[in-house]
């Protein structure tokens, strides 16, 4: 088990190697940014546990985003590059005041095109739908059955 203090470790050890003036030789950048992505990965697997473990609202929460977090990824970039095409627009720049609500906001959006994949996934492509959810989506079990039983069928005639 990784406990906090490791964690917290790895944490100041990435930290002192990011920012500290080293002087580091050519290729040790990139160690650097290896290490600050594997410090970061192991942040938010301890903080993961920790959650699962508390359960509450915020484990709700997160259950219930399971089930679309492959939609969410494949959907987020071109969503997010979407909503920059809108702010820039509408002339919002990085420091207007309001761009932080928006940058906020962000996440919503990303999760309202996911579950909009998920609809319209589940009337034109329940099959596909199943293999990118891992067919974790409640109902779409059995039109997906519906879906390969009919096309075995169609395979057969």
């Amino acid at each position: 088990m990784i406990s906090w203090l490791w964690v917290l470790s790895l944490v100041a050890f990435d930290m002192v190697v990011s920012y500290a003036p080293l002087h580091l030789e050519i290729g040790a950048s990139e160690s650097a940014s290896i290490l600050h992505r594997a410090t970061v990965a192991v942040f938010k697997w301890r903080l993961a546990i920790k959650i699962v473990r508390q359960g509450g609202l915020l484990k709700a929460l997160i259950l219930s985003a399971e089930k679309i977090v492959f939609l969410v990824f494949c959907s987020h970039m071109i969503t997010i590059s979407v909503l920059a095409m809108l702010f820039n627009a509408a002339q919002i720049k990085v420091t207007d005041p309001i761009y932080p609500v928006l940058l906020l906001l962000q996440l919503s959006v990303i999760f309202a095109v996911a579950k909009a994949m998920q609809a319209i996934g589940a009337v034109h492509a329940p099959v596909l739908l199943a293999v990118l959810t891992g067919k974790k989506l409640r109902g779409a079990s059995r039109r997906i059955q519906v879906a390969v039983t009919a096309s075995e069928t169609t395979r057969k005639q």
